[in-house]
């Protein structure tokens, strides 16, 4: 919530985000794509400087004059004013919500604008005219010291099945011969175990299922 609070840097992970293991694993096992996106954004509070309007939070009436930090927008497409006219501001330095907040919507800055997509996959086989991306990081992407000097790499993405030492040189058998997998008694024992069940009440809508463990 913007109005409570602190804002945090969340870490994209699996083991922060609890939902994302057993789709991803799903997703592997049926052989899809992935794709994950989010609603618009918002600005931190950041020294922003408030200016009163008569409108919403991401704009204001259009009155004909705006100002340095502000843009007009017209068109048949701006459905909020009956003559298709409004004022919004472009930078994250200002903002039309009176009460103090940690973050706001930020009129037609990129922050709340821009909408980030990622598309994920475990195979080769993309969708028709699609292809790879290769993750060019920008260099003003991490901060340095002026002392340090930022060299920027592709990074590296394994084909399946590579040589990831002697911990993993089993998958790629066991990936092709499923038939031959012997399970062992304790873990089907620890399946059917009353605990177990009790654990997996727990877990809620995310339940991995028995063969999945297994």
């Amino acid at each position: 919530m913007l109005e409570k609070g602190e804002q945090v840097d969340i870490a994209w992970t699996c083991d922060r985000i609890k939902v994302l293991q057993p789709i991803l694993q799903a997703a592997r096992t049926s052989k899809r794509i992935v794709i994950i996106t989010s609603d618009h954004g918002h600005i931190l509070h950041n020294n922003t400087q408030y200016q009163s309007s008569e409108g919403g939070e991401r704009w204001r009436v259009d009155d004909g004059h705006p100002g340095e930090q502000e843009l007009q927008v017209l068109g048949d497409r701006v459905l909020v004013q009956k003559n298709h006219s409004i004022i919004a501001p472009w930078t994250e330095k200002l903002r039309y919500c009176k009460s103090k907040k940690n973050g706001y919507h930020g009129g037609i800055t990129p922050s709340e604008m821009l909408v980030p997509i990622a598309v994920l996959t475990a195979t080769e086989t993309y969708p028709k005219n699609w292809q790879a991306v290769d993750l060019n990081i920008p260099r003003w992407w991490k901060t340095a010291s002026t002392s340090e000097q930022v060299i920027v790499q592709p990074i590296q993405i394994a084909p399946p099945h590579a040589d990831f030492g002697p911990i993993f040189s089993h998958i790629a058998t066991l990936e092709a011969t499923p038939q031959l997998i012997q399970i062992s008694p304790w873990i089907q024992d620890l399946i059917q175990s009353p605990i177990y069940a009790d654990q997996v009440k727990l877990m809620g809508n995310v339940q991995l299922q028995p063969e999945e463990v297994t």
